[in-house]
């Protein structure tokens, strides 16, 4: 069975390369009949005044052709008597041997890359592999601490907890693992469950940061990311896990601490343009074009390559749709997890994203649902967000000596923002608001996770009855391993 499977996938990597020279075989054939009709009509002007009969114009570029496949019908046995009509039957011979030579030189080298790149995916398998078991789970002294100081140690269900490490820096892997950064770029770049990122953008630019780079892992269940539905009146929704250094990685135990519902945008169709859930446009772009724009400007192509006699002039194009179709598609499907989440009217959306912490901004946390104006919020229930602030700064500053504010004009939403545009769109039925955290307080900060217990159990007892964290959410906490493990209340009660 082994040895059919290593036959099949051999003659499938030659039909790829078969298939994948087509053009560069088309190309190399151009030129050779380029070239061939240039030396045919030279032929012509130095055979044509020594044998008049026998080399008209067409003669010439007939048996320029003929010598090419042996002259089976014996048309053109009349050889040369010139001295540069010998040379370019030399040259003629010559593109003969070209001519088959290098089709077969292509497919050579395509065959060669399949090989080479079908070795790189089994590599790049096996890198996945180590790359996950270097996430091994953990338990965080600074929180079993803090839990073991309260009078019920936190309680049964906190008793025992398992977390899937932040990060991991590059220089750990690559001692560890053995991989080298260019082995770790190439996994990043090809699993989504993995993403690099630089350390550095963690702390302001007063602080002079340093270059470290590191590798996150993702929990992923959906094409724009991950979503869990807990059954909680609250989700929380890490909009740029994607782009923000430990910020998904944190308000997924924010959610877990607290058994809320969690969504997070972890993945983008294209870097180069990211297609961001916190401010959304009516429709995604790509070269900051619509589908719509793409798909006129395909059709002038289209018709102007017909014209022209072109070929492959669509391949920006159908890049392009490819990406928005992909970006279409992660939207559309969470538009659908966000009308199963939020329609409820005593819903809550938290939105998280992380701040830079400095000389002009000296939160560890805020509190914003308003645009800049103050004319549009996104709470409902004004009395009750109010409460949720005080309660939350009152006991971070108490035990963390955090500070917080609430609705700072530095950090204004903007009427795109996705909390406005799902309430448009009546996709949400309940509040929604933006809590901020520390980019410091999040990633160099060893009570970290102290704050996210904090945060989730004020969360829970303001805005979800103090529903708390789910039976199935503590089983997980107990289990050791690598990564993540996505489970949900409709299938774990």
């Amino acid at each position: 069975m082994k040895k059919e499977s290593k036959r099949q996938n051999s003659f499938k990597l030659f039909w790829n390369a078969i298939k994948g020279s087509g053009r560069d075989i088309w190309t190399s054939l151009q030129v050779i009949l380029a070239i061939t009709i240039a030396l045919a009509v030279v032929f012509y002007f130095c055979e044509h005044s020594a044998q008049p009969e026998e080399y008209g114009f067409f003669q010439s570029i007939w048996w320029a052709v003929l010598r090419y496949i042996g002259d089976p019908g014996k048309f053109a046995q009349v050889a040369p008597v010139t001295l540069g009509g010998r040379i370019i039957a030399m040259l003629i011979g010559i593109l003969g041997i070209l001519i088959f030579a290098i089709p077969a030189g292509v497919i050579g080298a395509r065959f060669r890359k399949a090989i080479d790149d079908d070795k790189r995916k089994s590599e790049l398998e096996d890198y996945r592999k180590r790359m996950t078991k270097s996430f091994r789970r953990g338990s965080d002294k600074t929180l079993r601490t803090y839990l073991d100081s309260l009078p019920d140690k936190g309680g049964e269900k906190f008793k025992k907890l398992n977390f899937v490490p932040r990060v991991k820096y590059v220089s750990t892997l690559q001692v560890n693992q053995g991989m080298d950064i260019k082995d770790i770029m190439d996994t990043c770049s090809k699993f989504n469950e993995f993403r690099l990122k630089n350390q550095a953008s963690v702390f302001s630019m007063e602080e002079n940061p340093t270059d470290r780079f590191l590798v996150e892992n993702f929990p992923l269940n959906r094409k724009y990311g991950c979503c869990i539905n807990r059954g909680s009146k609250v989700t929380i929704f890490s909009t740029s896990s994607s782009t923000e250094v430990g910020s998904g990685w944190f308000s997924y135990y924010l959610a877990k601490f607290g058994g809320f519902n969690y969504i997070s945008k972890d993945i983008d169709a294209d870097p180069d343009e990211l297609d961001s859930f916190f401010n959304l446009s009516d429709e995604p772009l790509c070269d900051k074009k619509k589908k719509s724009e793409w798909e006129e400007m395909g059709k002038k192509i289209y018709e102007k390559s017909i014209a022209q006699g072109g070929f492959n002039v669509l391949t920006s194009y159908d890049d392009a749709i490819k990406l928005l179709d992909k970006k279409i598609a992660a939207r559309e499907e969470f538009f659908v997890d966000c009308e199963k989440l939020l329609k409820d009217e005593g819903s809550w959306l938290i939105l998280f994203n992380d701040i830079i912490k400095n000389s002009e901004n000296e939160n560890d946390f805020v509190f914003n649902d308003i645009t800049r104006d103050g004319k549009l919020s996104t709470v409902i229930d004004e009395n009750l967000y109010k409460l949720l602030y005080e309660k939350m700064s009152e006991l971070l500053t108490k035990e963390l000596e955090l500070k917080s504010s609430i609705r700072p004009q530095r950090y204004p939403l903007l009427k795109k923002n996705v909390l406005f545009y799902l309430r448009e769109k009546n996709y949400i039925g309940g509040n929604g608001f933006v809590l901020r955290v520390s980019s410091k307080l999040i990633n160099a900060d060893v009570h970290r996770l102290v704050a996210a217990y904090l945060m989730a159990k004020v969360i829970s007892e303001q805005l979800d009855n103090n529903r708390g964290m789910r039976d199935y959410d503590r089983k997980d906490f107990e289990t050791t391993g690598f990564g993540y493990q996505i489970l949900e209340e409709n299938n774990n009660n």
